[in-house]
């Protein structure tokens, strides 16, 4: 219910919430149907080297792990709640999917925002398309995305 849709996120296998790590407030994660989320949690992203400290993450990152090739994510952030002009999505991985020589921080291109309303409060939804073997993905496994990144207010 954390997407708004009425439907319990434990009766789903592509919508899920789970606790940020830096407000305590809650994201809630959704993929395709056909797109099952097999690992998600909130992470600081002082853990990742190289981090501009200009770019604030009121969440934190989104650690997420995905069976499929391709899906729209749509990432609700209960601590962002409006949307300005200084909002982006920054992720950390790999340039070229699966090298490690390309790892760093890089915005995420074509990410929409819109602030939406669920229980009467306003949170904003950052939605966008992940693919295997593309940017956003971490991994050069076959099927599985894995991508940790976040909402930045700079």
């Amino acid at each position: 219910m954390g997407n708004g849709d009425g439907i319990p996120d434990t009766q789903q296998n592509n919508v899920t919430s789970f606790t940020d790590a830096v407000s305590g407030l809650y994201l809630t994660l959704q993929t395709d149907q056909n797109c099952p989320i097999t690992k998600v949690y909130g992470e600081l992203p002082d853990k990742y080297p190289g981090r501009n400290r200009n770019h604030l993450f009121p969440q934190g990152l989104t650690y997420l792990e995905l069976s499929c090739a391709q899906t729209q994510v749509s990432l609700y952030s209960h601590a962002v709640t409006a949307v300005k002009r200084n909002v982006i999505f920054r992720k950390f991985g790999p340039l070229v999917p699966g090298n490690d020589q390309t790892v760093g921080w890089y915005s995420l291109p074509n990410v929409t925002f819109e602030a939406v309303m669920i229980g009467g409060k306003s949170v904003v939804k950052a939605t966008y398309t992940l693919k295997d073997g593309e940017l956003g993905d971490s991994t050069g496994v076959d099927g599985k995305i894995v991508d940790p990144g976040g909402i930045v207010v700079k």
